[in-house]
């Protein structure tokens, strides 16, 4: 009865062809799977990005035949892009891995109504709740909160920002001449107190750097990590692909769902990159600190000369 109450209003919100219900009599539970086969997910950043086959189960306890509570809720997906196995991205608010091939909880709804509705839920009969709850669910899953720091940003997706680690970005930029990477500083901004320098935040965009400078970045970054295959934004590095998509289980079974086996997908990604080639933002935070310490170095030596020249 409840199954039947659930995929109604499921489906007057997400679609009855992107919902089902199900009872297992032998856990006291029914549980309703949202399929969301493609939703855009968007931030204040101005900034989104396609997910694709989504699966969000909401699980609730059943007392004999009646509703007892929200049990909790899990997600997991089928297809995903390179990209987004390269940066371990499955959705933003959850903690979960896209090289995991299960359901995982593990979501943050912050300080939100929805948040209310779950804890709420949890305690007490769920029945009147269940609608305020799935549209608020359908929303969740739209939006990427920046001011409440997610698990994982769709930035990282679309320019590339998967982390090298320090043993490859310290050496390779100890390699190259700061005097030759830098090309153009547009408004350079920092600060000088307790003899610290300090560039002001804004400063890191303006750092722009030359294609045979960044090439010289790939080829050194290559030959001291070959593992770090996502250096850069301009996508893929397509050299590992196929052992990738083995180890990741692609073809794996994800659920099933209306009687149809959805299996793990790996997709390329979309050509919709920026142009040019664009250094990965940890050897830009590496090149940064190069200057900081180069200008810390001009003052100090400023200093000495006015005390003691």
């Amino acid at each position: 009865m409840f199954a039947k109450y659930l995929e109604k209003v499921a489906g007057d919100i997400f679609g009855q062809e992107n919902v089902e219900a199900k009872v297992d009599g032998s856990n006291y539970m029914v549980t309703l799977v949202i399929w969301f086969k493609e939703i855009n997910i968007e931030n204040s950043a101005e900034q989104q990005h396609l997910i694709r086959d989504l699966f969000v189960r909401v699980r609730f306890n059943l007392l004999g035949n009646k509703v007892c509570n929200l049990s909790g809720i899990d997600i997991n997906r089928a297809t995903y892009t390179e990209k987004e196995l390269s940066e371990s991205y499955m959705f933003s608010h959850s903690n979960a891995s896209s090289r995991s091939n299960s359901f995982a909880g593990g979501l943050c709804f912050g300080d939100t109504q929805l948040k209310q509705f779950i804890m709420n839920m949890m305690k007490d009969n769920a029945v009147i709740s269940v609608y305020p709850l799935l549209s608020a669910l359908n929303e969740y899953f739209r939006w990427e909160s920046l001011e409440g720091t997610p698990y994982k940003r769709i930035d990282s997706v679309i320019n590339g920002r998967s982390s090298l680690g320090s043993r490859a970005r310290k050496p390779l930029v100890s390699q190259i001449s700061l005097n030759r990477l830098i090309v153009e500083c547009e408004n350079i901004e920092y600060s000088y107190t307790n003899n610290h320098v300090r560039y002001e935040n804004k400063t890191k965009n303006r750092i722009r750097l030359t294609n045979k400078c960044i090439e010289e970045i790939d080829g050194k970054l290559t030959s001291a990590f070959p593992a770090a295959c996502f250096y850069r934004n301009n996508g893929v590095s397509y050299s590992n692909i196929n052992s990738m998509t083995e180890y990741y289980k692609e073809g794996q079974e994800v659920i099933v769902f209306k009687g149809e086996i959805i299996k793990r997908k790996i997709i390329k990604d979309e050509a919709n990159q920026p142009q040019g080639l664009r250094i990965h933002c940890e050897i830009l935070d590496e090149v940064v600190n190069g200057l900081e310490e180069r200008i810390y170095n001009k003052i100090l030596t400023k200093k000495l000369e006015e005390n003691y020249g």
